[in-house]
C-alpha cells in the first residue's frame, strides 16, 4: 500500500499499525493514533504552546470526512492533558491568495 488515505486497521487490510501481520508494507497519512505524539512534539519545540489549529477540507469524500474527524477527536483527546486548546479550522479553497 502507499500513502494509503483511510484507516488501514478499520478497513482490514492489516491487523494493526504496529504489526501488520500479513506480508504487506506501505504507509498511510492518516494516524489518529499519533495525535498524541504530534503535540507532545509540538510541546518540546515550542513550550509556551497554548493553541494549536487543525486544518480540515470539508469537500473530502465521505471517507476521507470521517478520518478527519476521528484526526480531530483524537487531537483534542491528547490536547488536554497537555495544556493545549484545539481550533478546528475548515479550509475554503485550495487557491492560492
Amino acid at each position: 500500500m502507499a500513502n494509503v488515505s483511510d484507516d488501514p486497521v478499520r478497513n482490514k487490510l492489516v491487523n494493526s499499525l504496529a504489526r501488520p501481520g500479513e506480508n504487506i508494507t506501505g504507509f498511510t497519512d492518516i494516524a489518529p493514533e499519533l495525535a498524541g505524539k504530534r503535540l507532545e512534539l509540538i510541546k518540546e519545540t515550542v513550550q509556551n504552546a497554548s493553541r494549536v489549529a487543525v486544518l480540515w477540507y470539508p469537500a473530502y469524500s465521505n471517507v476521507a470526512a470521517t478520518a478527519q474527524a476521528k484526526q480531530l477527536k483524537e487531537t483534542e483527546i491528547a490536547a488536554a492533558p497537555l495544556g493545549i486548546r484545539v481550533q478546528s479550522l475548515e479550509v475554503q479553497t485550495s487557491r492560492r491568495l
